[in-house]
């Protein structure tokens, strides 16, 4: 299945490097990415620190973040 990004957690690092809902991964390290398995398969060997660089398709837009992996997700709380 193509790899779209069906949700964004608050604070995640997709947040934080401005991916959004519905964006298609189309690369990552500059390797093309067609499917969620080989998105699985570039990120095996990832551990959390590490950076990676994800291209996404925006509808005609073509945008290229760079964000750090985490291990854990921060839990949510809402804002006081």
């Amino acid at each position: 299945a193509e790899p779209v990004i069906e949700y964004v957690s608050w604070r995640s690092p997709a947040r934080l490097a401005g991916f959004q809902k519905g964006d298609v991964i189309i690369s990552a390290d500059g390797k093309p990415i067609e499917r969620r398995a080989a998105l699985m398969h570039q990120l095996g060997n990832k551990y959390a620190g590490d950076r990676i660089t994800l291209g996404v398709r925006r509808g005609e837009e073509r945008i290229e973040k760079e964000l750090v992996l985490v291990g854990e997700l921060p839990k949510f709380a809402w804002p006081m």
